[in-house]
């Protein structure tokens, strides 16, 4: 576990050279969810702002623990060397703050897997742990510009199921449902379309899976989970058309 202040590091010469990222009330602190040292320091001596470096448990341990975020700036959340540790960290993050921006850093040796359960599970982009300082803070920068279309943050409510896209978090009746990331975009791409027969392939296309995920059976994997939380009856499949999401169990 490794921590350093935000002006622990702060020559003026090893800053990028870029405007830096900016908040309502000026430059906003970048969180480093990390083990590393190594890369801590390299982009505490790089980035602009200065750098917040808080450590998440990645070894022993089911879940992440507690993050030590700093304000409500950007998260950079390192995938190595446990991916299943970070990625449980950036679906914490994402469920206290969806608006927070989180860019997963991973390392090329690790493949594609671990990048994508990251973004399944909330992360809005991802880098290699090698790129530039520049680099990151330029696809930070990105981030924080691109405003979210105000439709798309709207609450979802289709019957009794309620869906929270900023606290991605999904209720029924009341209580509260346990969804995987995946099972999350599935169900929002269904109460955006109730009563209407989505194929499998709009159904991956809406959750933004690659041509590679889009040869699996990764829908009908997570239509099942759905169907066990909100009831086989109110997810039907139509023979030649997919599946459709119903306000309430269709009458016998």
């Amino acid at each position: 576990m490794v921590e350093t202040s935000p002006h622990s590091h702060s020559p003026a010469a090893h800053r990028a050279d870029a405007q830096g990222l900016h908040g309502p009330h000026g430059p906003q602190t970048v969180t480093l969810v990390s083990d590393d040292r190594a890369l801590a320091d390299r982009l505490s001596l790089a980035l602009a702002p200065p750098l917040q470096l808080a450590a998440v448990p990645l070894v022993g341990g089911h879940d992440a623990g507690p993050l030590r975020l700093v304000g409500t700036g950007p998260v950079l959340i390192d995938l190595c060397p446990r991916p299943d540790r970070s990625v449980a960290a950036i679906a914490q993050v994402k469920s206290g703050a969806a608006e927070r921006t989180v860019l997963a850093l991973c390392d090329a040796s690790q493949g594609l897997a671990p990048v994508r359960q990251a973004l399944a599970q909330g992360a809005d982009d991802f880098a290699l742990r090698d790129a530039s300082a520049w680099e990151i803070q330029l696809r930070l920068e990105a981030l924080q510009a691109r405003p979210a279309p105000q439709s798309d943050l709207l609450p979802l409510v289709v019957g009794d199921l309620e869906l929270d896209v900023r606290t991605r978090t999904v209720r029924r009746r009341g209580q509260r449902l346990q969804l995987s990331g995946r099972q999350f975009e599935l169900l929002r791409v269904f109460m955006r379309h109730p009563g209407e027969p989505l194929s499998q392939t709009r159904l991956l296309e809406e959750m933004g899976l690659s041509a590679q995920e889009r040869g699996s059976n990764v829908v009908e994997v997570h239509v099942y989970h759905l169907r066990r939380q909100i009831g086989s009856d109110r997810l039907s499949t139509v023979r030649g058309s997919g599946y459709v999401l119903h306000a309430a169990a269709p009458a016998m």
